[in-house]
This record gives C-alpha cells, structure tokens and sequence, in this order.
C-alpha cells in the first residue's frame, strides 16, 4: 500500500497512530508513556494530509497531552484546528465532540460563559443528529473477561446477536479502576460531608457514617488530586469516542446479591459489595458521561443480566434513541420498548 498508494497510506497511518495516540493517554500513565504518545502522534501529523479526519483525530491527542501537562492555550489552538478540518469535513458530531473538550477548558479556567455557550452548541448537535442508524459499537473486552462467568455469559451472547445483525465491535480499553477509585470516593465523600456533615448521626448507616469521617479528615491536596484524576478520566473516556459512538460493558460484575450481602466473589477474589457493584459504573459517575443499563437474557437466573452502554458527554437523548434500536437485538424475549410495560412506554401525565 505504502507503494502504490501513498494517499492511502498516509492517511491510515496517521489513523493508527491516532488510536494508538489515544489509547496510551486513556491509560494515564507516566511522563514516558505520555512523551511516546506526542511523539507518535507529532511523527504522523507531519505524514498525514491536511484536512483529513485522521488530522483532527491526532490533533485532539495532542491537545488533551497539552492539557495534562497544564497547557490549555496550547490545546485550544489545536482544537481550533480540529474544528476547521471537522467543519470542512461536514463532521458534525466531531464537531460537537470537539466542542465539548474546549468547553472544558474555559471551565477550568473559569470563563464559565464561554463554557456555556460551547456546550449549548454541542448540545444542540447532538439533539438534532439523534442516533446513528448503525452506530460504532466498541467493547472493552478486558472489563467483560473480569465479570463473573453467568454474567459474562450472558453479555457475550447479547454482543454476538448484535454481530449477527452486522454490528462491528471495536476493541477499547477504558481507565483502569486504581485511577479512577480513589479519585471517586475522595469526591463522593466530599460530597457526603456537604450533605450530611450536620446531621446528627444517630440512625445513620455505618457506611454513610465511615464516608463522613474520611471526608472530614481529607486534607485540600487529596480534593486536588481527585479533581486531577477526574480530568484525566474523563479526557480518557471521551478519546474512546473517537472511534465509536457508544461504549458497550457490564453494569454489574456479578448477578444481583442478597439484600445483607458484606462481599461478593468478583474474578475469583471476594469483594466488598459496594466496590463490586460500582466496578462498572463508578468511573462514569466520576466522568459524567450518559449511561443507561439494559436487560438481556440471563438463562437459569429468575432476574437479567444487564449490559451499560455509554455516550459521549451530552448526548444523552442520542443515547435513547440508540438503545430504543439495539434493545431488540440484546433483549429479543423482552417487552417490546415502546410498548405498554416497555422501557420507553410513555407513561399517562409523562414518559
């Protein structure tokens, strides 16, 4: 190809290199990982063509390289460039994308009206857009081999049903949870402390009350930390999204457990319930991005399993849309969605 196709292989290069580009920054690591991933990314820019969405892809790594390292002007004048190749491309949900990342940045700066209205934009694209009729699925086939095997099962046959019907799944690796964990119960017990720090804590659970005590012995530096890594994840997440359009995962790790259950088997270790049960969904609760949770089959168990699809930040109603289309393909026994008793029935005075 690279002979007798040169075009051709500049831009393929320069998309391998974005998604490798992408991957070493979801990973977060060191100052080495992150030196391998610009000089990847610069290597390809020089290769790839003006205004192909291969271009955009690398700049958008490099930007969020740029960020990490506290350098939001530079990132903005490469997302500016993004958005010049993305509005020749008629890309608009890139340019949604990219709109979302520089929002971010004024935020951080606290030029909250500029964030405002970038985010309005994106909204507004995503809303119009709605679903893609055959969207770009990706798996992290990582976090599945980690569920429990009924589980796993069961999410493996959905998935292949989705193949069946023509869906490509894309692989994808998300942040992994010693990134995230820590950063999620610095904020949720923060958050603990806000709501319920003057309270009288007579009748509260013991969970609730462990959760105040830690918030209220954290010092400023761990609340810096965790908004740190919250930044990093969700700049992980949102790279994901440059290949695909929805993110396919477990919600749980294991079927439900009893009412009182203390821990649970998870991989072959047992786990306190609470880090069981969020295994899947904590890291989205820390990056905001849309998820819904959807029932497939589970064979031999009286309740399903269920699969978490995830969106790129603000495409919220897209998502319904996407799941209304996939929800016979993962559930085929089930209601179906906009019918009575189905998970998009509108409902009398509401949906």
């Amino acid at each position: 190809v690279e002979r007798d196709s040169p075009e051709v292989f500049r831009l393929a290069m320069g998309a391998a290199c974005a998604e490798l580009g992408w991957d070493l920054v979801s990973t977060a690591g060191d100052r080495k990982t992150m030196s391998r991933a610009e000089q990847h990314c610069t290597e390809a820019l020089a290769l790839t063509p003006r205004g192909s969405a291969a271009r955009g892809s690398l700049l958008g790594v490099l930007a969020q390289l740029h960020v990490n390292r506290g350098e939001p002007e530079a990132a903005l004048t490469l997302h500016e460039e993004r958005l010049r190749i993305y509005q020749d491309l008629g890309a608009v949900r890139e340019l949604a994308m990219t709109w979302t990342r520089m929002a971010r940045i004024y935020a951080a700066r606290g030029d909250l009206e500029n964030a405002q209205a970038l985010h309005y934009r994106a909204l507004a694209v995503f809303d119009a857009k709605g679903a893609a009729p055959h969207p770009r699925l990706a798996v992290d086939r990582e976090a599945l081999a980690a569920a429990e095997p009924s589980v796993r099962d069961a999410l493996d046959a959905a998935l292949a049903r989705l193949v069946a019907a023509g869906h490509r799944l894309c692989p994808v690796r998300l942040p992994g949870e010693p990134l995230w964990r820590a950063a999620h119960g610095v904020i949720v017990c923060r958050a603990a402390l806000e709501v319920w720090g003057r309270t009288r804590r007579d009748g509260l659970p013991p969970r609730l009350l462990a959760a105040l005590d830690r918030g209220a012995a954290l010092k400023p530096r761990d609340a810096a930390l965790a908004l740190k890594a919250q930044t990093a994840c969700t700049a992980a997440v949102d790279g994901l999204f440059e290949r695909a359009d929805l993110l396919l995962l477990p919600t749980l790790a294991v079927p439900p457990p009893p009412q009182r259950a203390n821990v649970v088997p998870v991989g072959g270790h047992r786990r306190d319930v609470v880090a069981a049960l969020t295994l899947y969904t904590g890291l989205f609760n820390l990056t905001g991005h849309p998820a819904l949770a959807v029932p497939v089959a589970h064979p031999g168990t009286p309740l399903p399993a269920s699969l978490q699809i995830v969106a790129p930040l603000g495409a919220d109603l897209a998502l319904v849309d996407a799941v209304r289309g996939l929800l016979p393909l993962l559930d085929p026994d089930g209601p179906d969605p906009d019918e009575d008793g189905g998970p998009f029935h509108a409902k009398a005075g509401g949906a």
